[in-house]
């Protein structure tokens, strides 16, 4: 994906098959045509411009030789990723676009020097740059091994014992430090890298489970975020059945935790897993309930074990009718469905007494526990098992 050329390297020849083009993001590239033997330099690329664009949409050959003029860094943006943005433009923009890379390769193909001055949108051209640059450091960061998973502990009101935990999935990076999740994951789902992301979150949280029973004789659940991507897969069911077996766990030991949008929207793939998932007895978790479409005819053929209020009700609930209403309902919905309630981002002792009043059993959130290392979490068991005792 990132490409590092000194100067004089050649990034592709002229008459190449074209299947990619390149975003510069450091240096300078020149850009050469030969005709009837003669070299020459046509154009120069600078930081933010790309490189071998017209030809992908043309759909021809490379009409130029691209060399490093300086020492540069590029990144690869290939040939489908441009062509299904092109497809999805007005058809008049499209069409502008066409007649003036037609325009430009006819005077490649006349003049023998032509500079084209580029008048980008420079934030915007960096918002790029730094978009490919996360996934590539995405790509090479699940390579290093750079991604980790942490735990919060999802604890039951009536006892105040942990229940279960959430599996939260944690991206340190060498030079920027800790990654937000909510940027990396969007970035991994749409350059199809999420089912590595889940692949280490279902096998860590099934690892902690084993451990916490081996160690501390406690039978716990783990909640797992997946895709929708992942539950389209054809082999998703089959993987998660053989770490179970793997790690000698009960199916309801584990709860899919997906949101109420990605349910919603199903292909046949999708189907026949949320079949089997009801078959082997595992649960699914739908995540922030309440917040966006629920069609409540369509989740009660599936198969959910809990129900995770999102924290814009939970949290301060004390202090709102609205909000109090809001959880009175979804407890009461969870009891017809027979699943269980699960309040999310919980932060104070007067909400949690609010929440048991109303009948949701469990709670998770920083006035509890804040997300923690598998080692932490182990310490958090062997000090409630003590102060039981």
């Amino acid at each position: 994906m990132q490409h590092t050329l000194n100067p004089g390297d050649i990034l592709y020849q002229q008459g190449d098959r074209n299947d990619c083009a390149f975003l510069v993001a450091e240096g300078e590239v020149g850009l050469y045509r030969t005709d009837t033997g003669t070299t020459k330099l046509i154009d120069r690329r600078g930081a933010g411009s790309l490189v071998g664009e017209s030809s992908i949409i043309l759909g021809k050959e490379r009409a130029v030789t691209a060399k490093a003029e300086t020492a540069c860094t590029l990144f690869r943006i290939p040939a489908d990723r441009i062509l299904r943005q092109f497809d999805s433009l007005d058809p008049v923009l499209s069409a502008c676009i066409n007649t003036t890379i037609s325009f430009v390769e006819a005077l490649y193909n006349s003049e023998s020097h032509l500079v084209i001055q580029q008048g980008e949108n420079h934030s915007e051209i960096h918002k790029v740059i730094q978009r490919l640059q996360t996934e590539h450091d995405l790509t090479v960061g699940l390579e290093r091994g750079e991604f980790h998973v942490v735990y919060q502990p999802i604890v039951e009101v009536s006892s105040g014992q942990i229940a279960g935990f959430e599996a939260l999935m944690r991206w340190t990076h060498p030079e920027n430090g800790p990654m937000r999740p909510d940027h990396f994951i969007a970035i991994a789902e749409d350059i199809s890298a999420i089912w590595n992301i889940t692949v280490i979150a279902i096998v860590e949280a099934c690892r902690t489970l084993r451990l916490s029973r081996d160690t501390l004789g406690r039978d716990l659940f783990a909640s797992i975020n997946i895709s929708a991507r992942d539950l389209a897969r054809h082999d998703f069911v089959d993987f998660l059945a053989n770490v179970l077996d793997q790690y000698d766990l009960a199916p309801d030991c584990i709860k899919l935790e997906l949101t109420e949008s990605a349910l919603v929207s199903k292909n046949a793939m999708t189907e026949t897993n949320l079949e089997r998932l009801r078959q082997l007895g595992l649960g699914i978790s739908v995540d922030d309930f309440g917040t966006g479409y629920s069609n409540l005819g369509h989740l009660q053929l599936l198969p959910i074990k809990t129900l995770k209020i999102d924290k814009s009700f939970a949290d301060g609930v004390h202090a709102s009718n609205t909000a109090k209403g809001i959880v009175r309902m979804l407890v009461a919905l969870g009891n017809e469905l027979n699943v269980d309630i699960v309040a999310e981002g919980i932060e104070s002792a007067i909400d949690v007494s609010v929440l048991e009043a109303l009948g949701c059993r469990y709670v998770q959130g920083f006035f509890f526990f804040k997300p923690m290392a598998q080692d932490d979490l182990l310490k958090a068991l062997t000090q409630q098992a003590a102060e039981v005792a």
